[in-house]
């Protein structure tokens, strides 16, 4: 039996959900699939133990997040060795094009190859909160595509990504986040009158780069953006600093909600991509 890996880094569950989807679409197709899901400081398994190697992460200012590009600094030298990327995003906008260019440049030099890349919207954890129908209608098409996408990991079909240049110059200024990350994260804090003393963002975070001190959280020099713990605060408790306008909070249910079927569901900003995201992924 062959045997894949997909390496997922996910701050609120969207990317691994779609890492979750790929591997059953794998698996009904006879391959064994393991999902190992990034964290600091826990070992995830070599790629050489494997025939397919993925990697999925979520788009963060037009770049992979910093620890995809610290996964790839590790990965061992290999001979030309395949492998395929997944990235979500809440939006279909080309300058997301090359959020993986940098990743893949360094894997490049390690002898690896990347075969496809395969984009796909899901709502947004920052900036706004998609409305029901359009978190369904993402997941719905999510779940469509990747049935034909993992068919065309297993077939060997390879179609790598175009990468434009102006794109690139887009994306290596916006990985200022890298390094801007961390000192907005210590700006983080929670309304002592909300919060629980749950411990649900330390949990949720996959930097550890939160503690409870008096019941109470406290941020770390670690903070990478992924925004699990504010997302997924059960009271909504968590201030994300100057970031805090942009705010989401509460999980999509992802169920099919109740509405006309002849009613625009696609959101005024970048109206234009998200069209042509549906309408592509219907062709």
């Amino acid at each position: 039996m062959k045997t894949a890996v997909i390496y997922c880094f996910s701050g609120t569950g969207n990317t691994l959900r779609v890492a979750n989807n790929f591997k059953d679409a794998m698996e009904r197709k006879g391959t064994a699939v393991t999902v190992a899901v990034i964290k600091k400081g826990e070992e995830v398994p070599s790629e050489k133990d494997f025939d397919f190697v993925g990697i999925a992460y979520p788009v963060h200012g037009f770049n992979a997040p910093l620890p995809i590009w610290d996964l790839a600094k590790g990965f061992p030298v290999e001979n030309q060795k395949p492998y395929f990327m997944l990235k979500t995003s809440g939006e279909a906008l080309r300058l997301n094009d090359s959020s993986g260019y940098g990743v893949d440049k360094i894997l490049k030099k390690k002898g690896y190859r990347l075969t496809n890349e395969f984009h796909y919207l899901m709502p947004y954890n920052i900036i706004f909160r998609h409305s029901d129908r359009m978190a369904y209608e993402m997941d719905k098409t999510m779940k469509e595509r990747v049935l034909i996408d993992a068919d065309l990991v297993l077939s060997g079909v390879e179609n790598p990504p175009v990468i434009k240049r102006w794109t690139r110059f887009v994306s290596k200024i916006f990985k200022i986040e890298h390094k801007a990350m961390p000192y907005i994260g210590r700006g983080f804090k929670v309304a002592k009158d909300k919060c629980l003393g749950c411990g649900a963002c330390v949990r949720n975070c996959p930097m550890k780069n939160i503690k409870m001190e008096n019941s109470l959280p406290v941020f770390g020099k670690e903070c990478v953006g992924c925004m699990g713990c504010s997302f997924n605060c059960p009271t909504a408790a968590i201030n994300i600093g100057i970031l805090n306008g942009w705010k989401v909070n509460g999980r999509y249910s992802f169920e099919k909600p109740d509405f006309d079927e002849g009613e625009s569901f696609v959101p005024r900003y970048c109206r234009n991509s998200y069209k042509r995201y549906f309408r592509v992924a219907k062709s």
